[in-house]
C-alpha cells in the first residue's frame, strides 16, 4: 500500500527532524576515476569504488583505491562488472568464464571466486553487507521453474534461492539487489500473468525466510535497489500517471518506510521520471531524474530532491547524470559526462557535513515519529 498526498505531508515532515546533513546545501567536487566510456557503481567506507570501464572486448570490472585503478579480471572469460564493494574491500559482480557464461564472483585480496549457479548456466552478483553474505540472481536449470533467474543468497551454507511472490503462471522470476547488516533481502519478483503492456513486478523484502511485497505507487511494477541497516528501502515505482494514455505510466523514485511507500517526486515535473538508486545510514538517497528528457543524478535530503548538478561547481563543464551509490560520509559514485564522454565520478563534500555521533539519538527519536504517524494514519 502507498501513501496518500496528506499522509505523505506528515512522513516527509517527520523524516526532515532526522540529522540528514547540517547544511541544506551541500558542495561537491567531481573527481574522475576512470577514462571515457566507464561507470562507478559502488563505494565503500573508505572512499573505494567499483563499478565497470570500457575493455577491448566489453566491459572490465575495477576497483579504484588510493588514486588508482585496478583491474579485478575475469573468471577466464572476457568481460567482467563490479556491482558492490564492502568496507572490508570485499568485492562482488559478474564475469564471464570460459564457455562465455556470466557468473557471480567475489573478490577478495587478488582472488577472484566463481560463486555458481542455482544449476542454471548463469548468475550475477548485485549486493553484499559487512558480513560478506552476498545476494543477486542465478538461474534454475533450463525448463523448470526458475530458469529465468531467482534471487539468491550466498553465506556460510552455500547459495540459497528465495523463490518468488506469488505468481499463478510459468513465469517464475526474481532477482536481489541489495542486503543490510541484519541480513534483510530487498529485490523485485515477478507477480502474476503477463497482462499488456508489461509483465507486473513487484520490489521486495526479504526476512525471516518470507518475501514481502512492497506494491507500487498505483502502477504494474516496482524494484527494490537498496536498503539501509535501519531498514530503510528505496527503489522505483511506476504511478498513475501516463500522459500518452497507452499503459506506460511514468516511474518515480520511492522510499519504503514504516509499511508504507512513498513518492519522492521527480525534479519540478510529475511527468518526468525517476529512480533511487541507494540510501546510506543517515537517510540520504540518491538516484536519477530526468530534466527535459535528460538524466540529472539527485541527492534527497530534507524532503527536498537537490539535483546534484547544482551542487558542483558551474564552470566544470560536468553533467552528472548518474548517483549510483553514497556511503555514510555522503560521499557519492556515479557517472558524469563532459564534451560527449562519460566518466566513472565520485563527488566528495568540499565540507566534512557529516553529523556527530550524538545526531544518532535524534534519528532514532525521528524514525520514532514517522511510525507512530505511520499508525494513527492507517487507523484514521
Amino acid at each position: 500500500m502507498f501513501a496518500n498526498r496528506k499522509n505523505v505531508r506528515f512522513i516527509l515532515a517527520a523524516l526532515c527532524a532526522l540529522p540528514l546533513l547540517a547544511s541544506a546545501q551541500p558542495r561537491y567536487s567531481v573527481n574522475v576515476l576512470g577514462g571515457a566510456g566507464s561507470a562507478a557503481l559502488d563505494i565503500n567506507l573508505s572512499g573505494q569504488v567499483v563499478g565497470e570501464y570500457a575493455g577491448g572486448a566489453g566491459p572490465r570490472a575495477f576497483l579504484h583505491s588510493g588514486g588508482a585503478l585496478l583491474d579485478l579480471g575475469t573468471l577466464g572469460g572476457a568481460t567482467a562488472s563490479a556491482a558492490a564493494i564492502n568496507d572490508s574491500g570485499k568485492v562482488v559482480g559478474v564475469a564471464s568464464n570460459l564457455a562465455g557464461e556470466g557468473r557471480a564472483f567475489s573478490y577478495l585480496l587478488g582472488a577472484m571466486t566463481d560463486l555458481g549457479t542455482l544449476g542454471g548456466a548463469s548468475s550475477r552478483a548485485s549486493g553484499l553487507n559487512g558480513l560478506g553474505m552476498v545476494v543477486g540472481t542465478a538461474d534454475y536449470p533450463a525448463g523448470t521453474l526458475g530458469e529465468y533467474g531467482i534471487a539468491f543468497v550466498n553465506g556460510h551454507g552455500g547459495m540459497l534461492g528465495l523463490g518468488t511472490l506469488p505468481v499463478h503462471d510459468d513465469y517464475h522470476r526474481s532477482r536481489g539487489a541489495a542486503i543490510n547488516s541484519n541480513g534483510h533481502i530487498v529485490g523485485t519478483s515477478s507477480v502474476g500473468d503477463f497482462g499488456p503492456p508489461e509483465y507486473p513486478e513487484h520490489a521486495f523484502l526479504y526476512r525471516d525466510g518470507a518475501m514481502q511485497d512492497l506494491g507500487t505507487l498505483g502502477g504494474l511494477y516496482s524494484s527494490a535497489h537498496a536498503i539501509s541497516d535501519s531498514g530503510l528501502i528505496v527503489g522505483m515505482a511506476s504511478t498513475t500517471l501516463d500522459p500518452g494514455g497507452i499503459g506506460h505510466t511514468i516511474p518515480h523514485a520511492f522510499l519504503y518506510v514504516g509499511g508504507m511507500m512513498i513518492d519522492l517526486g521527480a525534479f519540478d515535473d510529475d511527468y518526468q521520471g525517476s529512480a533511487a538508486a541507494d540510501v546510506n545510514n543517515l537517510g540520504q538517497v540518491v538516484g536519477w531524474g530526468s530534466v527535459d528528457n535528460e538524466r540529472h543524478a539527485f541527492l534527497y535530503q530534507g524532503g527536498a530532491m537537490l539535483d546534484l548538478n547544482q551542487l558542483i561547481d558551474p564552470g566544470s563543464g560536468w553533467i552528472v547524470t548518474d548517483a549510483a551509490a553514497i556511503n555514510d560520509l555522503a560521499q557519492i559514485a556515479g557517472t558524469a559526462c563532459r564534451n560527449g564522454q562519460c566518466h566513472a565520478v565520485r563527488l566528495d563534500l568540499l565540507q566534512a557535513d557529516v553529523p556527530e555521533p550524538g545526531a544518532w539519538l535524534l534519528m532514532a527519536t525521528g524514525l520514532a515519529m514517522l511510525l507512530a504517524l505511520t499508525r494513527r494514519s492507517r487507523r484514521s
